[in-house]
């Protein structure tokens, strides 16, 4: 994955993962309980965010193959969250009666969300070891070519 490809990567995903974190945000406060839920998958998507402005930063002309998956995986992650996220807030639209025969189907969707959410935190906490990797590599690197530009006097 060459640098450009890095950052349009890095980029792409923090706008799609804002996108998904405001549509859990507005569900929370449309749903009268306010699931723990959709408050904690916004706060992982919102570290997801962090993460990935770090690794567009730190990655820049690495040997980063094993990044385009993960970042393929979260995308993945992040589409069928809002997939799921887009049907609850279809069944809140609907009328009173119709939202009383549908909260069997909040309650499913409530689960595959949380399977989701765990996924997207193994995917962040990935993507923070490639970050930690990097930073290795690039202080490795710094202090191999101090040892060669400064020799010891």
């Amino acid at each position: 994955m060459d640098p450009l490809s890095i950052a349009a990567s890095t980029t792409s995903l923090v706008l799609f993962a804002s996108e998904v974190s405001n549509l859990a945000k507005d569900l929370y406060f449309a749903v009268k309980q306010k699931p723990e839920l959709l408050r904690r998958i916004s706060d992982e998507i919102y570290q997801l965010q962090l993460v990935l402005l770090h690794v567009g930063q730190y990655c820049q002309g690495a040997n980063s193959g094993s990044l385009a998956a993960v970042f393929g995986s979260c995308e993945g992650t992040l589409r069928a969250i809002q997939t799921r996220l887009t049907s609850l807030r279809a069944l809140f639209s609907q009328g009173t009666l119709s939202r009383l025969l549908a909260f069997r189907k909040f309650k499913d969707e409530m689960k595959e969300i949380e399977e989701l959410r765990k996924h997207l935190e193994s995917s962040k906490v990935t993507l923070g070891i490639a970050l930690q990797v990097r930073r290795m590599q690039v202080a490795r690197k710094s202090t191999y070519l101090l040892r060669v530009l400064v020799p010891a006097c």
